[in-house]
């Protein structure tokens, strides 16, 4: 793959999270720092922004290898025979599998990330090492069910049928074998055999021996789920993050309407505060 090649497929997985990161870091450097230390609401804020960054970090690595992948399995892969035992094809199959694994273990690694942000967010009081992906998820539906942020967390897994097909591949890669290759598997046969005279008698055995299977996944295939579950995750991650800036920001408006609101209407006007600031 050249840089043409990337050139060509780059638009098929735009930098969708730029804007989004921009509105975090003018957040982050036109807020006041004492505010963002000590504030009760506020100050949660740099724990999110980090969490923030490190799942768009891990996101934009997806998305390149993305790209890289694309490029190299429609440029070299596409119309290859599958009976075709070349070299190349080979090691274009192997980069390609790279990328798409690379992809696979980061995908998973942002939901604990995306887990130890909400832990923080919504206080559910999990130490860091506590936290995963899954307990978190629970806890919100177990304590927050109707919270728009429950709504948001639970999304992605809401009749994604690629969830299960790239969680399934995750877990086979990393604790029994690649489902991209053949393998070997036990299985019982039956053996029979006359005899006697005629046909009527058999004599019958069962065997359990060892079979090769086929691949239970193409290379192509798998480039479908990843991609397809990339970008469902893309629009969770936006979703997730365009509400969580807001929703801390109103945490401090309403403490600050709250405390506006205990003091007296004279002492208001003396001071020139408005109580809708």
């Amino acid at each position: 793959m050249d840089a043409d090649s990337y050139k060509k497929y780059y638009p098929e997985f735009p930098d969708e999270l730029k804007e989004l990161g921009d509105l975090y870091n003018q957040f982050n450097d036109e807020t006041d720092d004492i505010l963002l230390a000590f504030n009760e609401y506020l100050k949660i804020f740099p724990i999110i922004n980090y969490w923030r960054i490190e799942v768009f970090y891990s996101w934009d690595i997806c998305r390149q290898s993305l790209v890289c992948a694309t490029a190299v399995f429609e440029d070299n892969l596409r119309n290859i025979d599958l009976n075709d035992i070349s070299k190349e094809r080979i090691y274009n199959e192997n980069i390609v599998e790279y990328y798409l694994d690379n992809v696979t273990y980061r995908v998973f690694s942002i939901l604990e990330k995306i887990g130890q942000m909400v832990n923080v967010l919504m206080e559910l009081g999990y130490k860091e090492h506590e936290v995963s992906y899954l307990e978190v998820k629970n806890k919100l539906i177990e304590i927050y069910p109707d919270h728009h942020i429950t709504g948001i967390f639970t999304l992605l897994e809401n009749g994604d049928s690629n969830n299960k097909k790239l969680r399934k591949y995750r877990n086979s890669i990393t604790h029994r074998r690649d489902p991209k290759q053949q393998f070997f598997q036990l299985k019982n046969m039956k053996l029979s055999w006359e005899h006697g005279e005629g046909n009527e008698d058999f004599n019958q055995i069962i065997v359990n021996r060892s079979f090769l299977r086929k691949p239970e996944l193409t290379i192509e295939e798998l480039l479908k789920v990843i991609t397809s579950f990339y970008h469902r995750l893309t629009d969770y991650i936006k979703y997730l993050f365009l509400v969580t800036l807001p929703e801390i920001i109103k945490r401090y408006e309403d403490e600050v309407e709250f405390y506006q609101s205990q003091i007296p209407e004279e002492l208001k006007k003396e001071l020139n505060i408005n109580s809708k600031e």
